[in-house]
């Protein structure tokens, strides 16, 4: 949705200004977004007057900030970096995903269904053509039996319709047509297609080989922008749904097991202690989930206006230190 937004109207659509006004003044949506334009009501008329190449105004890109629950605010050789030793033993799995657009279609929030359709048959072209390790196959949304559903999103393989803030941001309309997944043959490299961007492309691997992940990954893509323009911009990088995917649209992490951690620290204190190494620190479940048993997710914070390795080695420095703490406590 940042893509052209520099395109503007001479004059702001009225019906639009009014709809943003009266959006913003409802005293039910508490967010930063709300807050920050109740105090800067002077920007409305201007941001009306804002569109991209799809038509697509500032309202329809601000609802599901206006909705949000509110948040805080936080702004060598790859394959030479390895995680020690005691961390390799504890790394259950390692994962590398990038989220990518194409630059020919209105992103997912804002998407037809018609073009959603678009966004599916592109992809499916493009993936077609993969050989060597990359090979697999692509399986419609629709086509996968909802128990088999369940089994895969459990498994991290498949994506699902129920995270409430994407819900908000109109992700999940026409669902579940134009939904879909490929898969290589051996399973360790995947890409979701009509998630949260068009593309989720993601390699994963048992173990503690994140540079593994990576070269697949970034394999993947390269022959995917080949057949098909990803949507990028020459300040900003590659271009995301979420602000906080812009940049690198880079998610390194693994699932590491911590049971000392997890048993005399309080999650809260991990947290703040990941984040002060511009790591995030989560559980298993995904983005919005808690935390059950020991294994966790740790994953890069930062994704703008960072390079993929400095990224990935802000990961492997953290749970080296991670490591350092669980071994320096006592066993549960």
């Amino acid at each position: 949705m940042l893509m052209e937004i520099e395109l503007s109207l001479p004059d702001p659509d009225q019906q639009n200004l009014e709809e943003m006004k009266k959006m913003i003044e409802d005293n039910k949506y508490t967010s930063f977004v709300a807050n920050y334009l109740r105090e800067h009501k002077d920007e409305v008329e201007k941001l009306a007057k804002m569109q991209t190449k799809f038509e697509a105004r500032w309202k329809d890109m601000i609802v599901t900030d206006l909705n949000a629950i509110p948040k805080r605010i936080v702004g060598g050789d790859l394959l030479d970096l390895q995680v020690s030793d005691a961390c390799k033993k504890r790394i259950v799995s390692a994962r590398c995903r990038f989220a990518r657009n194409l630059s020919n279609f209105a992103f997912p929030t804002f998407i037809s269904n018609e073009d959603r359709l678009g966004v599916e048959k592109e992809l499916m072209s493009a993936l077609s053509k993969l050989t060597g390790d990359l090979a697999g196959s692509y399986t419609k949304m629709e086509d996968i039996p909802p128990e088999k559903q369940e089994e895969m999103v459990k498994n991290h393989q498949l994506f699902h319709n129920k995270d409430h803030f994407l819900e908000m941001g109109k992700f999940f309309r026409d669902w579940p047509k134009g939904r879909g997944v490929f898969m290589s043959h051996d399973g360790t490299v995947m890409v979701w297609v009509g998630e949260e961007d068009h593309i989720r492309c993601m390699s994963l691997e048992k173990g503690s080989d994140i540079s593994s992940c990576y070269n697949k990954a970034t394999r993947m893509l390269e022959h995917l922008d080949k057949y098909i323009g990803l949507a990028h911009h020459k300040d900003f990088g590659w271009l995301t749904s979420c602000p906080t995917n812009v940049g690198t649209g880079m998610r390194a992490s693994v699932h590491i097991s911590l049971p000392r951690l997890k048993a005399h620290k309080n999650i809260d204190e991990i947290k703040a202690f990941c984040k002060s190494h511009d790591l995030d620190f989560r559980g298993i479940g995904g983005e919005n989930t808690g935390f059950e048993g020991d294994v966790f997710d740790v994953s890069n914070r930062r994704r703008y206006d960072v390079a993929c390795k400095d990224a990935i080695t802000d990961v492997i420095n953290g749970l080296n230190l991670l490591m350092d703490m669980e071994q320096s406590l006592p066993e549960p």
